[in-house]
């Protein structure tokens, strides 16, 4: 992931550039999201967004749970422009600052 981001970069579009994550499922804790996170905006500042899609969890109210966390990782490190758009139920969602 960090080689594409370094290839944006080379390219003059990592400012237009975000990072997708996987799917979110029960081996995540908020631990984990926090370090991909940081480790992504720590390493190329500069990168526009930072977004995940897909959950795949047993138990509805914890993948709940790290959805908003995900959500509040990106309001911290990408600023408070952050789009949310959450479908459960279809167990996709996406969110970063657009």
């Amino acid at each position: 992931m960090l080689e594409r981001c370094g290839a944006m970069q080379q390219a003059g579009l990592i400012n237009k550039t975000a990072v997708l994550f996987g799917h979110i499922s029960d081996a995540m804790t908020p631990d984990h999201l926090n370090r991909l996170v940081a480790l992504v905006h720590d390493t190329y500042p500069q990168m526009a967004s930072i977004g995940f899609y897909g959950i795949s969890v047993k138990d509805k109210a914890y993948g709940k749970s790290l959805i908003l966390f995900a959500e509040r990782l990106v309001e911290i490190y990408c600023g408070d422009n952050v789009l949310l758009i959450d479908d459960f139920e279809s167990r996709s969602f996406s969110h970063g600052r657009w």
